[in-house]
């Protein structure tokens, strides 16, 4: 079964900063042995986290054999702890998905992790799914993260202006990984 992973990374620098080490640390990531597709949701909007990226690998042995890879250790993890900030930042592996509103992936995304699915996805958003997580949010019991595409901001900065849990309104950067087949074909 494919592993999907969501990190949740808090940054060392300021906004600005964060931007560009998201950038340069996508760069490394893709190239994690192994990888089959890597995704970068870059806040657009203040936002609890600097970053949500996720990751997907054939299973969960190939995600264990990349992390323990040198590459991994010697490269990739040292540009996380010097652009994030490893006891304030948070992953954990997708367990299922639901797709209540299948359709494209667009341009925009709105996340929000709570306790339940966000109800109610304006007219615009085009596609819409519900991740559930293996494990809770640090110290609360938010394990779903309700994602809603859409071309348009506007829709989604509403949303998450009277939305509750963590919320983040993101442009989405595909970053075409080696095994990546959805990025190869686009």
């Amino acid at each position: 079964m494919q592993q999907h992973r969501l990190y949740f990374a808090a940054a060392r620098t300021r906004a600005e900063a964060a931007a560009t080490a998201a950038e340069r640390h996508g760069a490394l990531a893709r190239r994690l042995p192994r990888l089959v597709r890597y995704v970068q949701n870059r806040p657009l909007l203040p936002a609890p986290f600097a970053l949500c990226s996720e990751t997907w690998f054939a299973d969960r042995d190939e995600e264990r054999a990349a992390f323990a890879s040198d590459y991994y250790r010697h490269v990739v993890r040292p540009d996380e702890h010097a652009s994030f900030d490893p006891a304030l930042s948070w992953n954990a592996a997708v367990a299922a998905t639901h797709v209540p509103r299948p359709g494209p992936r667009a341009a925009f995304r709105l996340l929000t992790l709570r306790e339940g699915p966000l109800r109610g996805a304006p007219a615009a958003v085009t596609r819409e799914e519900q991740l559930v997580l293996a494990r809770p949010f640090r110290g609360t019991d938010h394990r779903v993260v309700t994602s809603w595409w859409c071309e348009e901001i506007e829709p989604l900065a509403a949303a998450a202006d009277i939305a509750t849990g963590i919320v983040m309104v993101c442009r989405t950067h595909l970053v075409p990984a080696p095994g990546d087949a959805l990025a190869t074909a686009a």
